[in-house]
């Protein structure tokens, strides 16, 4: 001004550009409804799927009048309904097409893969594009059986029919089929095949009902095949076997064991066990246990492990110790059955020198029959009679004393049952202020042994258990 000049400073606010109010439309999500006929929620090769999708609005403003159209560049995907509407989509809000968009999934899906669909959006307010992923999965397999061998038998294995395939015989032989797969197999066949020179393969087609999953089917006739004689060992041959249904082929292996032309029923004849009878003479007591200077009975039982009877038993008892005395050697069993035991029908019967030290002897069984002879060997323990009440209680309910009169040191026992069987085994010290007690539970009631042992000299009890 004409008196001076001046300065000052003053603010005003100013504002954003003018606010336009405006939708934003964009994908959201999607399902299936169905995806293809088994509806598991997986697009699958050679499917037709149905698919509903939702679009979010993230704008500022309702979008109107809207649409959207799917598409794809996969050539694996072929769009078969690909505009749906979607009406009025508020703020913040989300809203699914009125119908489905509709695709078909080419056959030939191998791996699991995504596939990117584009959504082109438009409505009343504008224009918008989204994408998404949808993954699709290989081509949905068709329930099928699935046939395996599960095993065979032999209605008839040669003349014999002893169940056993042998040289020189014809067999007629079932086989059986399991479906270990999903789905009913139907019109089932099979055929055998095998390159075993050895084998002639006479009826090698057969039928079979239709097989249920997780079922097994025998075949309606047998198969059957020749074995060339001339078979001098046990071998197994294996068999192809191609089974066919309307489903489809399969083959499988199985093997059987041939065994050489056919032998003899033979038995195989053994000692199994014996038992001591020494009541009959002055100079024994009566206990069970073999004693210097006693006469022992000994009926002895035969068991033969072979697969044929064995006719016209007898056996000849032996002994080589100088301190046994065998005075009846021969005695008679008749026919033993394979897989049973006889006894002799009366007693071998032996007699103990007074000065025969404890120890175990060992005898010799010579057994005949019609069909063969066999050789077999057995012990048994001879005592002293000082070896008498070692234990007390006798009889006793298991648990007695083992008694230091005559006994000092470390033995090794064994108890056992009247037959000679080992029952328990340990070892025990005993001294002339350590006298242990041995318990043994669960005992029937009866007679046992109990045999001491300490390298050098073997005593023997007879333990009653009440």
């Amino acid at each position: 001004s004409n008196q001076g000049t001046w300065t000052d400073v003053f603010t005003i606010e100013i504002h954003p550009d003018n606010i336009v109010y405006m939708p934003e439309l964009a994908y959201a999500a999607h399902n299936f409804d169905p995806a293809g006929e088994d509806d598991d929620n997986l697009p699958e090769g050679g499917e037709t799927i149905r698919m509903p999708v939702s679009l979010f609005n993230s704008g500022n403003q309702m979008a109107t009048g809207t649409e959207a159209i799917l598409s794809t560049q996969d050539p694996d995907i072929t769009i078969t309904d690909n505009s749906e509407n979607y009406g009025e989509v508020n703020i913040n809000g989300e809203e699914w097409c009125d119908y489905d968009y509709n695709f078909d999934i080419a056959t030939g899906i191998t791996q699991e893969r995504d596939v990117e669909f584009t959504l082109d959006i438009t409505s009343n307010e504008g224009t918008w594009t989204d994408t998404f992923i949808v993954t699709i999965y290989p081509d949905n397999e068709t329930p099928l059986p699935n046939l395996v061998y599960q095993s065979h038998y032999y209605v008839q294995a040669g003349e014999d029919d002893d169940d056993l395939p042998e040289g020189g015989e014809s067999i007629r032989m079932p086989i059986e089929i399991l479906n270990s797969g999903v789905a009913k197999a139907n019109g089932v066949s099979a055929t055998i095949s095998t390159t075993d020179p050895s084998i002639t393969i006479t009826d090698d087609f057969e039928y079979y009902p239709p097989i249920s999953p997780s079922n097994d089917k025998w075949s309606d006739y047998n198969f059957n095949f020749d074995i060339a004689p001339g078979i001098t060992q046990a071998r197994f041959v294996e068999f192809a076997i191609e089974m066919n249904s309307d489903e489809g082929t399969w083959i499988d292996f199985f093997s059987l064991e041939i065994f050489p032309d056919n032998s003899l029923l033979m038995p195989e004849l053994v000692y199994f066990d014996h038992e001591i009878d020494d009541t009959d003479s002055d100079e024994s007591d009566g206990d069970g246990i073999p004693e210097s200077g006693e006469s022992v009975q000994l009926p002895v039982r035969i068991y033969n492990e072979g697969n044929g009877m064995a006719n016209n038993v007898s056996a000849v008892l032996s002994c080589d110790d100088p301190h046994i005395q065998l005075v009846d050697i021969n005695e008679n069993y008749g026919d033993i059955d394979a897989l049973e035991t006889e006894w002799s029908n009366y007693s071998y019967d032996f007699v103990i020198s007074p000065n025969c030290p404890a120890k175990d002897v060992m005898f010799t069984l010579e057994i005949t029959s019609d069909e063969g002879s066999w050789t077999s060997y057995f012990a048994i323990s001879i005592s002293e009679p000082d070896s008498k009440d070692m234990t007390y209680p006798n009889p006793s309910n298991g648990t007695f004393k083992v008694l230091s009169t005559t006994l000092d040191g470390s033995y090794k026992y064994q108890l056992l049952d009247i037959s000679g069987n080992e029952i328990h085994n340990g070892e025990v010290f005993i001294a002339n202020h350590h006298e242990p007690v041995m318990k043994f539970d669960g005992l029937v009631t009866g007679i046992y042994f109990l045999k001491l042992d300490n390298g050098t000299e073997i005593r023997m009890q007879k333990i009653i258990i009440q």
